[in-house]
C-alpha cells in the first residue's frame, strides 16, 4: 500500500476511538499521516441547498473543536506526532463528506468505525461505515 494519508471518521463513539487507535497502528507501520475529521452536517429543507456554505453553529463548533483536539492529544501520547484534526461543516451525509475530504487528499485510505446497528435503527439512521465501504474510490477500512 501507499497510503500517505489516514482520515479518520471521529464522532465521540467507542467504535470511533477504536478506528483511531487501528488508525495510529496503521499510520506508524507505513509511515502516514492520520487527519482526525468530525462532521456536522446541517439541516436541509426538503432537500433544497441554500446557496451558501454550511456552518457549524457555534456552540457545536466548540464542542466538536474540543473533541478533536483530544483525540490529536491521544495519538501525540501514543507516540505519533503527524496528526492534524479537522471539523467539517455538510449539507451532505457524514460518510459523504469524509470521502471528499479524502479525495482531496494525496493517497489517501478512511478509517471509520462500525456502530453495529441492525434492523430498524439501520434503516432509520444508515450507516456511515457503509456508505463509506460502498461509495469511496479510495480504499477504506471499517473497525468493528
Amino acid at each position: 500500500m501507499s497510503w500517505k494519508n489516514i482520515v479518520v471518521g471521529i464522532d465521540g463513539s467507542e467504535q470511533s476511538e477504536n478506528a483511531l487507535k487501528a488508525a495510529i497502528d496503521l499510520a506508524k507501520g507505513i509511515n502516514a499521516h492520520i487527519q482526525i475529521t468530525a462532521v456536522y452536517t446541517n439541516p436541509t429543507m426538503l432537500g433544497f441547498l441554500p446557496p451558501y456554505a454550511p456552518q457549524v453553529p457555534e456552540e457545536v463548533a466548540a464542542t466538536l473543536e474540543q473533541m478533536v483536539k483530544k483525540y490529536a492529544d491521544f495519538c501525540r501520547r501514543e507516540g505519533w506526532q503527524d496528526v492534524s484534526s479537522k471539523v467539517l461543516a455538510s449539507w451532505s451525509t457524514p460518510g459523504g463528506a469524509l470521502i471528499a475530504e479524502a479525495e482531496k487528499l494525496e493517497k489517501s485510505v478512511i478509517v471509520v468505525g462500525a456502530r453495529g446497528l441492525t434492523g430498524l435503527k439501520r434503516t432509520l439512521l444508515g450507516s456511515v461505515a457503509e456508505y463509506v465501504a460502498k461509495n469511496s474510490d479510495c480504499d477504506v477500512i471499517v473497525i468493528k
